[in-house]
């Protein structure tokens, strides 16, 4: 095959790659060949878009093993290992054939190579190995924030700019991507040669295994970037952990005034876990169809914990399934690549708790103007809200509602149709330190 043959094939094979990518992660319709198609596919079926979601991120190696050290268990069932151990195996054969032909976000950077600026040399020194073992240190100290660089990561959070649920705070990470463009039409590929973590674990897998040094790798090289990602991650992931557990200690004492801990997606387990495990893929975000998971603006008291997803109820008149947790639906904790949620069974994803409503009385239509009105006693599917009954001197009852705390699962669904509006919604929903099952007698 001439050059230029060749060059026709690898652009035809990573464009095509690169529109299924995008068709797939938008979330648009798809034509009715290729729906049926995957609907007669049994491990797809109904699910499809979960598993198409879930399959960028995963195929990382590197994801798959930061999400392994840290969690201290398999970030997926063992089928999901074939895609990394795939393309590992590509990569003993010819290093770089994923970037190359493959990779979404290779694809667009080769494009954005091809604008015409002018080009200078910004990047001199190869920093991927860095980044590489930097994230592995990190993840093996518990942390695995880091892989918001991964390049597979990366290209998956773009889509998930243009959901409505999209906030200001996604568009930071968000951006990241763009960011990488521009630096590549100055400097054509600065990211894919100088900076790309995945790149550098297909170069040392096949250095490792045809014993030659890829890209230039060579063992006095490793032994350097080895040293100088543990001394950057380490200190990194321990200053992450000792933030989240001073903010596990803000929040076991916090009685009384806004919520402290934020209400996470189910199969989170807990705030200080969620938000050092998660990768800021937002794939979780793209697959929620109600769409109430929102990316978390920072905050200077909890900086680990910055742009980690969150689930934030609200309301929209003409949509009624927007804004809450669904009572029959698990999606997000099928797509997380790296363990972050936990997988969840419809049953068991039915009894957790993962908030408490509460009841704000000066904004509420029955308990501050003595309306009627028990809208979310009504909404609520776990009839987690009593009514306080309150006679008036005329002799007319008024219901006020009351929440049950032990029978509340946090979805939601009551904040969400709340009617109030005076001084906002008059029911939250609030975290809980550690998402539980919730039993109730009878």
């Amino acid at each position: 095959m001439t050059l230029r043959r060749r060059a026709v094939l690898q652009w035809g094979v990573r464009l095509a790659l690169l529109a299924a990518a995008l068709l797939l992660t938008l979330g648009g319709p798809l034509p009715d060949w290729l729906a049926a198609r995957l609907a007669a596919v049994p491990w797809l079926g109904a699910e499809r878009s979960a598993a198409l979601l879930r399959a960028i991120p995963a195929a990382s190696p590197l994801a798959w093993l930061a999400g392994t050290l840290a969690g201290r268990r398999l970030p997926a069932p063992l089928a999901w290992a074939a895609l990394p151990a795939l393309l590992l195996l590509l990569a003993v054969w010819r290093n770089r054939l994923f970037c190359n032909w493959l990779c979404p976000a290779g694809t667009l950077y080769a494009l954005g190579a091809k604008a015409p600026l002018k080009k200078r040399r910004l990047l001199t020194v190869r920093l991927n190995g860095v980044l590489f073992w930097t994230i592995l240190s990190a993840s093996l100290l518990g942390m695995t924030a880091l892989l918001a660089v991964d390049p597979l990561s990366t290209f998956l959070r773009l889509p998930a700019l243009l959901r409505p649920a999209a906030t200001w705070a996604a568009w930071i990470p968000g951006l990241l991507l763009p960011a990488l463009l521009l630096l590549g039409a100055v400097q054509p590929l600065a990211w894919c040669t100088h900076l790309c973590p995945l790149g550098y674990s297909f170069d040392l897998t096949h250095a490792a295994v045809r014993r030659k040094g890829a890209a230039g790798l060579r063992v006095d090289r490793v032994r350097r970037e080895l040293l100088a990602g543990v001394a950057i991650g380490a200190p990194l992931a321990l200053l992450g952990r000792h933030w989240l557990g001073r903010r596990a200690l803000r929040a076991a004492g916090a009685q009384g005034h806004a919520p402290a801990i934020p209400v996470l997606p189910p199969g989170a387990e807990s705030p200080e876990r969620f938000a050092a495990l998660c990768s800021r893929c937002y794939a979780c975000v793209q697959a929620c169809p109600t769409q109430v998971l929102r990316v978390a603006p920072p905050r200077l008291a909890e900086p680990a914990a910055a742009f980690a997803p969150e689930l934030r109820p609200y309301g929209d008149p003409f949509i009624a399934e927007r804004g809450f947790c669904k009572e029959h639906c698990t999606r997000c904790t099928e797509v997380c690549p790296v363990g972050a949620l936990r997988p969840l069974a419809l049953a068991e994803k039915r009894d957790l708790q993962i908030g408490v409503a509460v009841i704000h009385r000066e904004a509420c239509i029955a308990w501050a103007d003595q309306g009627f009105c028990m809208v979310c006693q009504e909404m609520c599917p776990y009839q987690a809200i009593a009514a306080d009954i309150l006679v008036l001197p005329d002799g007319t009852e008024v219901n006020r509602p009351v929440v049950n705390a032990a029978k509340c699962r946090g979805c939601g669904f009551c904040q969400s149709q709340c009617p109030a509006v005076r001084l906002g919604k008059a029911i939250l929903v609030e975290g809980v330190p550690r998402q539980r099952p919730v039993v109730v007698a009878g």
